[in-house]
């Protein structure tokens, strides 16, 4: 049985993705496997734009990203130029989420 960490974060996960396909924010979307890549997510929104996402969660604290997985991500948005836009997403219990966009 996976821990509770792992299932918080596939929850989240799902969760994030139902709602814009919900909301008519992306057509198609998933997640991949284990979330062993640079991102957790992907979607294609409703202009064609390949889009994905690391998915932070946290229940008690401020979700926090460490300085080595955020330069990960930069260098990936760097790689893709566009062709992919590339997002990190932070959500703490009983607050909004936020989205911001890595250049």
């Amino acid at each position: 049985m996976p821990n509770k960490n792992y299932r918080k974060g596939a929850s989240f996960e799902s969760r994030f993705l139902a709602q814009l396909l919900k909301y008519g924010d992306a057509v198609k979307g998933g997640r991949f496997y284990a979330s062993k890549g640079v991102t957790d997510v992907w979607w294609v929104d409703e202009k064609g734009h390949h889009n994905e996402a690391q998915l932070k969660f946290s229940s008690k604290t401020k979700p926090y990203i460490s300085p080595s997985e955020m330069q990960k991500l930069e260098l990936f948005a760097t790689d893709m130029d566009g062709k992919i836009l590339v997002w990190i997403v932070k959500k703490q219990s009983r607050k909004r989420m936020i989205m911001e966009r890595v250049f």
